[in-house]
Formats: structure tokens, C-alpha cells, sequence
């Protein structure tokens, strides 16, 4: 008898590996989120400046992860993800000791800190997360998906806890030195992601093949189906668009609007983002249970309707208890669909470029999201704290919307898969 986490749990053990490592990379990444930008405030940093930085960061971001999609499905993923994770801990390192401001920038693209990706390896997630596909077999990816984002989720709690707990080191540290210590968690979630990669194969074992059939399709019917499987993935990759652009507008400057609006420091920003990770990591496992009853897309779009519902009603909260509270809930109906938003998309997506085409579906995502807060910084710093979450709400409403017309038929195709896509 499996009990309800073991029944996510993916059998082979590889990909329990990378999905402890996505975890661990969490807790630095959730210390991250909730301090990067204020630290970058007490700095002297302006809401333009940390915006335009974070705009940079996922740019480069966005150019670099196709490139090392492309490299994934030539090179293997393994080489490319230790050498990643290798640089990250040795470039964040003198942060520890010094707040130059290109040693801070240099940091900040290495390490994408403050961009909060749930524990994903930066231009290497797509890479990564073909590496988890590729163990897992076709029936698993729902809920394993869905466990490998709560994990991350519970990472990032863990991280937004010993963010808040950094009022008690404080009176050791001048000024803003006292931000300094927590870079050591993804200094430590980069040497751990090394020392765990190292034992996990390059290549995934393939599962066993079935004899073909007598009737193979003919060549016209195969290069239809290649043709509607490009498009398909286009599709989903223009619709992404709007879920990026909103993401930007609002995610990436949370912890900086959450200060400049109701007066509150990491202690109070952070326990909200403890309370916010955990639950939101709970609706990913909730959402993974979900997509068996439901399907895979209305187990996206119910969820996220009642989020959207809550990020309008996000700016009109009077205090930082009730804002933090509905940020709670609608990242728990947000995010938490994380997974089986993966799972639709590798089920567009052939095997043998699954690297690559999960890099441009990622960048249909994040580079809107890049351009997001350079637009919601400047928004900020003119003193308009509202707009930036109502443009989000209009944006997610036409994404969910196109997301349910264009891809509902996909849960009626789940139970006879193409095996190209196995």
C-alpha cells in the first residue's frame, strides 16, 4: 500500500535524484526571492534599476536557454548541468564579502537571484526537465510533474523561512551586510546539485519497445502528424506569451511592492512567503490528483480563474495581513498548476527533440516575463502600485481563456497517446 506522497513518487530512482536537487536548489532560491530586491534597496537601488536588472537577467536567460536546449539533445544533459551548477557556486561566492555593484550584477545573471524559478536551473531548466521526462514513463508524467513543482514549492518555503528569520543576525552586520549570510544557500544548493548530478546517468534508459505493428502509417501520414504536432506547440507557445508578460508584471517585485506599500521588513515578507510556498506546494500535489479525475487542462484553468479572481482583488487590500493572505491563496491557485501545465506541453513535443522544444515553450513564457518588470519597475517608481497587477489580470484572463479553446481536445487524446511523444 503506497501512501499519498508515494503515489507521485516516480519509480525510477534517477529521477527522484533530480527531483531532491530541484528541492535543495529551492531553499536558496526562496531566500532569494524574498530578499535579493530588498537588499538591492538597501543598497540604494531604485524600483527602475532593480526592475531593468531583472529584465536583463531573464533576457540573457531567454537566449541562453535555447542554445542550451539545442546543446541538451546534441551533448547530453549531465556535462552541461554540472558545469552550471559548478560556475553558479564559485560566481556567487565573493557576494558573500563584497556589494560592488558589477560584482552584485555579474551574481545576479549567473545565479538568476531573485527571478524565484522553483528550484529550475535557470537556462538549464529545459534541459533538466527533458533529462526528468526522459525517466519517466508516459502514465507517471502528471503526477511525478506535479511532485517535482511541489517539491520546489516546499524548497522555497524553507528558503522564505530563513529569510525572515534575518532579523536576528541583523545586529551582528552593518547596514545591509546583514543580507550577505543568505547567500550561502545557493552557494550550498549549487555544491549539493554537483555532488547529486554526478551520480545520475547522462542518456535515460529507454523503456521497452513493442513490436511494431503490420500496418505502419505511411510517410504523408507521419510528416501530418509532425506538421500538427509543430503546431500545436507554436499554439501553446503564443499563448504562453500572456502568461509570461503577466508573471512579469508582478512576481519578480513582490518582496520590493509588499515594502514600499504597507512598510514591512523580510521578518513579515518572508513568513508570508513560507505560508505562500507551502500551501502553494500542497495545490501542486492536489492539482497532479486532480488532472486524473478532471483532465489535464481544466485541472490549469479552474484553478487559475479563481487566482485570477484574487489578483485583481490584490491591490484593493488594505492591510499587509489580508494582502498577504490573498497572495497565499492565489499563488496556491496559480503556481500550483505548474505541473500539469508541464505535462501538456511534453505531451506536444517529440522525444527526440524534447530538450529543444521544451526551451521554445519556456521562452514563450519567459521572455515576456523578462520584459515584465522594467515596465512594472517604472510603474512603481511613478508611485502606481495598482496598475502593474491590473494589466496581469487582463493578460491571464486572455491566456486562460485561449489556453481552454485551443487545448481542451487534449484530454480526450490522453488515453491513446502518439508514441513519438513516449
Amino acid at each position: 500500500m503506497r501512501g499519498p506522497l508515494q503515489a507521485f513518487c516516480p519509480s525510477s530512482t534517477h529521477a527522484q535524484r533530480l527531483i531532491a536537487v530541484r528541492g535543495v536548489r529551492a531553499i536558496g532560491q526562496g531566500a532569494m526571492i524574498v530578499s535579493f530586491t530588498l537588499y538591492l534597496r538597501e543598497l540604494g537601488w531604485g524600483a527602475a534599476a532593480i526592475g531593468l536588472l531583472l529584465s536583463a537577467i531573464g533576457l540573457i536567460n531567454t537566449v541562453l536557454s535555447l542554445l542550451f536546449g539545442a546543446l541538451g539533445d546534441r551533448m547530453g544533459p549531465r556535462r552541461l548541468l554540472l558545469i552550471h551548477q559548478a560556475v553558479v557556486a564559485l560566481t556567487l561566492l565573493p557576494v558573500l564579502f563584497n556589494s560592488g555593484r558589477l560584482l552584485i550584477t555579474v551574481a545576479a545573471f549567473v545565479g538568476n537571484l531573485g527571478r524565484g524559478q522553483n528550484g529550475a536551473a535557470g537556462p538549464f531548466s529545459a534541459v533538466e526537465t527533458a533529462w526528468l521526462a526522459g525517466f519517466l514513463h508516459p502514465k507517471e508524467r502528471g503526477n511525478a510533474f506535479s511532485l517535482n513543482s511541489a517539491v520546489g514549492f516546499f524548497g522555497m518555503a524553507i528558503g522564505s523561512l530563513l529569510a525572515a528569520l534575518q532579523p536576528l543576525w541583523q545586529p551582528l552586520f552593518h547596514g545591509a551586510s546583514a543580507f550577505r549570510p543568505l547567500f550561502l544557500l545557493p552557494i550550498l544548493a549549487a555544491i549539493f546539485a554537483v555532488g547529486m548530478l554526478y551520480t545520475i546517468p547522462d542518456i535515460a534508459p529507454k523503456h521497452p519497445v513493442h513490436p511494431p505493428k503490420p500496418l505502419r502509417p505511411s510517410i504523408r501520414t507521419r510528416i501530418q502528424e509532425g506538421l500538427r504536432d509543430f503546431r500545436m506547440l507554436i499554439l501553446l507557445s503564443l499563448t504562453n506569451a500572456f502568461n509570461g508578460f503577466a508573471i512579469g508584471m508582478t512576481s519578480p517585485l513582490i518582496s520590493y511592492w509588499f515594502a514600499i506599500r504597507y512598510h514591512v521588513g523580510p521578518e513579515r515578507i518572508g513568513s508570508a512567503f513560507l505560508f505562500t510556498f507551502l500551501l502553494t506546494g500542497i495545490s501542486a500535489l492536489l492539482t497532479g490528483h486532480l488532472s486524473q479525475h478532471v483532465g489535464l487542462i481544466r485541472s490549469v484553468v479552474i484553478p487559475r480563474s479563481i487566482g485570477l479572481l484574487l489578483l485583481v482583488l490584490l491591490p484593493l487590500a488594505p492591510t499587509y495581513p489580508l494582502v498577504a493572505l490573498l497572495y497565499v491563496l492565489r499563488s496556491a491557485f496559480n503556481r500550483g498548476t505548474v505541473g500539469a501545465r508541464q505535462a501538456v506541453a511534453i505531451g506536444l513535443i517529440p522525444e527526440r527533440r524534447r530538450a529543444l522544444g521544451i526551451s521554445i515553450n519556456n521562452i514563450s513564457s519567459s521572455l515576456p516575463s523578462a520584459v515584465g518588470p522594467s515596465i512594472s519597475g517604472w510603474m512603481l517608481q511613478a508611485n502606481d502600485l495598482a496598475l502593474p497587477f491590473y494589466c496581469a489580470a487582463c493578460l491571464q484572463g486572455l491566456y486562460l481563456t485561449l489556453y481552454f479553446i485551443l487545448f481542451r481536445h487534449v484530454d480526450n487524446n490522453a488515453s491513446s497517446p502518439n508514441p513519438e511523444h513516449t
